[in-house]
């Protein structure tokens, strides 16, 4: 599967971010730099031939965004940033979209300055919303930690954001254990 990836590069907004202001473009800490790891999985039962965009916002600042077709979302799909330690709002969207080609008659005019007006045909692309998800949570992200913040999308307006910390256990399984709630701010 192929993924194709837009960002804001230079002041030049992506095709997503274009739609809800341009972002600022997300500077992720280093692996020397004291760190933790955000999963982003997103699981879809909304499937449709729409055009995908998923972003992940940190503080007003883009951290994560990607286009697909929409019929690739039919297994989960996961991808990891790195978060400096501390508070953090963190806003996921996604959004299924299609074009939808219309005809319209339009009046024109037919012959000279004062001459009369004729209907000509003429098409307009309108952006048509088949599913949406946008949801916010605050986090208090502790250095070293891995987050798994799981989207799921039910039905085309219906969806949940879960946030787990996970840790190791003694036989090297993977633990989910809830994130605290984090009253967000302003």
């Amino acid at each position: 599967m192929r993924r194709v990836r837009f960002r804001c590069v230079f002041g030049l907004c992506s095709v997503v971010a274009a739609t809800t202001g341009c972002m600022q473009q997300y500077q992720s800490p280093t692996p020397s730099q004291p760190h933790a790891t955000i999963e982003f999985r997103r699981k879809y039962a909304f499937h449709s031939d729409s055009s995908l965009y998923e972003q992940l916002v940190v503080d007003g600042t883009l951290t994560y965004e990607a286009s697909d077709k929409g019929s690739s979302a039919n297994e989960s799909r996961t991808d990891s940033v790195l978060v400096r330690p501390g508070q953090h709002r963190l806003e996921v969207s996604v959004r299924f979209t299609r074009v939808v080609k219309q005809m319209m008659q339009e009046l024109v005019n037919c012959g000279g300055y004062d001459g009369p007006t004729c209907r000509a045909p003429k098409s307009q692309d309108d952006q048509v919303l088949d599913a949406a998800c946008h949801q916010q949570l605050g986090l208090d992200v502790q250095e070293g930690q891995l987050y798994l913040l799981q989207l799921d999308l039910h039905a085309a307006n219906n969806c949940s954001v879960q946030c787990f910390v996970q840790t190791l256990t003694a036989t090297g399984d993977l633990k989910n254990v809830p994130c605290p709630v984090v009253p967000m701010q302003d």
